[in-house]
Formats: C-alpha cells, structure tokens, sequence
C-alpha cells in the first residue's frame, strides 16, 4: 500500500539486527506541531531523540548482539523522498542471551481517539532472557522502557513535534443484513494522525510472527 500524504508528517522506520542476526524495525510517525515542513535539519534533531529512546531501551535490556542500525525518514509530503540517518546503538546487557528474534514487549500507543484507527503498538527489539522470569518482563525492565517513552514523548513535544499514531487504508465489514452471501462493504478514510497523549507497556511478552526466522 502507498503511503500516505499527510502535511508536516514524517515516517521514521528503524531497523537493527537480533542477536542471531535477523532483522528487526520499528515505524514512529512525528509530526510539526506548526503543520511545517520536516526539513532535514529539523529531522536531524529528531533523529538525536530516538538515538537517546534507543540507549535508554537497548543498552540495559538486550543483549550485545542486538543494535540498532539506522532510521530511514520520508516526509510525508506526497513529494519528498527518503533518506537513512545512522545509528548505532547496541545493547550492553551480558547477564543472559538473547530471546528469540519474534519475542517483543509491546509499548500501546494511547490518544484521546476511540477505535484501533487512533490506538497503535511498537513491538520493542527482542531482549535478554535475563530480563523475563515466567513469560514476565521484569518490573524494573517494564519500567526502564515506560520512561524511555515518555521521555521521548516529552522531548519530541519540546522539540516542535507530536508523536503521532498515523490512520489510512480501508476497511471491509460484513453487512450480516444483506442475503447470503452477505454483502462486504469497503470504507476508505482521509490518512489523518492523532497525537499520542501516554504510552503504556505490559509485561507479557507477544510473539510478532513477522520477525521469526
């Protein structure tokens, strides 16, 4: 599907390695507060806060051979390409080895929005097993990553922008009052994002299929 074109918002895909040697990503979407154009320059210092949310997350919780390799940007302006800021950011944790590449603790996107179009997830890079007991992400582990988001939240909102969950796409339901078979009917929208207002993360650990070997 194409993406989108929504004024003053930036698509921010990051991509690293698991310990194993598989690949992983996260997709932000970041918007000017002021609706303007995310220049280069001001991308740059965007790219600076998710070098800091990544530290905070990978240093501590994965183990060393999992990293962080760069951000691939693209302004969402109908027009504009993208273009890849590096990073290298790897995790210090030698307590334990890695989980498996597809088990991720899940950070849920919260705006004042109803519906899954103002809700979205970030399937965090896999962690040490040193930080799970029981299919539990630690309590101390679950707290490291809550204030890494908030504080990219914060920093994000000093900085000129809003993190933002990003709608558009389309949706089919069944009308079960039409005669069988029953009538599909499609919905498209208007792409739109919705500042995100609280993150939250849950101990359990999900299995994002995408990412097994």
């Amino acid at each position: 599907m194409p993406l989108p074109t929504i004024p003053g918002v930036v698509r921010a895909s990051a991509t690293g390695q698991c310990e194993g040697g598989g690949p992983w990503s996260n997709t932000f979407h970041f918007k000017r507060t002021d609706d303007g154009d995310p220049s280069v320059a001001l991308v740059g210092a965007l790219h600076l806060l998710l070098i800091t949310f990544y530290t905070a997350v990978l240093n501590p919780l994965a183990s060393a051979g999992t990293k962080c390799n760069g951000v691939d940007y693209t302004p969402l302006d109908g027009a504009s390409g993208s273009y890849v800021l590096p990073m290298d950011v790897p995790g210090t944790d030698t307590a334990g080895t890695s989980l498996p590449a597809e088990c991720s603790v899940v950070a849920t996107l919260r705006t004042p929005g109803r519906g899954r179009r103002a809700r979205g997830r970030l399937y965090l890079p896999p962690f040490s097993k040193a930080q799970v007991a029981s299919g539990n992400l630690s309590t101390t582990a679950q707290g490291i990553c809550v204030v890494a988001c908030e504080a990219l939240l914060a920093a994000a909102a000093l900085a000129g922008w809003q993190w933002c969950v990003v709608s558009y796409g389309k949706s089919v339901k069944t009308d079960f009052t039409t005669p069988r078979p029953h009538t599909r009917v499609v919905s498209t929208w208007s792409p739109f994002a919705t500042p995100i207002t609280q993150v939250t993360v849950d101990q359990k650990v999900d299995v994002m299929r995408s990412r097994k070997a």
